[in-house]
């Protein structure tokens, strides 16, 4: 009987991630073909008017980048010195304060963002 090791598993699930991962991919592209063959180039350009047929994304995704360099700039500071506080400088307390964070990181970010 042969017995299966932790790389067998650990490469089953990263081949099945990777096929996951591409089949999802596949399907997105398949139904986004005929969108993408009838708008063109059209869709690289700055242009969003629907009544005229333009659906220029660069707008959209310049603003999510923004968004996203907004929120790293302030999440990996703030997360660093929480890291290094807790670890290094909260002394009794240390424990306390794992507890909370656990809990917080539990929350899911969409119920802060409805809180702020």
């Amino acid at each position: 009987m042969r017995t299966w090791g932790a790389g067998t598993w650990i490469l089953g699930s990263a081949t099945l991630g990777c096929l996951s991962f591409l089949a999802i991919l596949l399907v997105i592209l398949d139904s986004s073909f005929p969108a993408i063959q009838n708008i063109g180039s059209g869709l690289l350009s700055l242009h969003w008017n629907p009544v005229n047929q333009q659906y220029g994304i660069l707008p959209m995704l310049f603003g999510s980048l923004l968004v996203t360099a907004l929120a790293m700039s302030i999440a990996t500071p703030l997360g660093a010195v929480t890291a290094l506080f807790t670890s290094e400088l909260a002394g009794r307390y240390r424990l306390a304060i794992k507890s909370v964070l656990e809990i917080l990181a539990g929350i899911p970010s969409i119920v802060y963002g409805l809180i702020a």
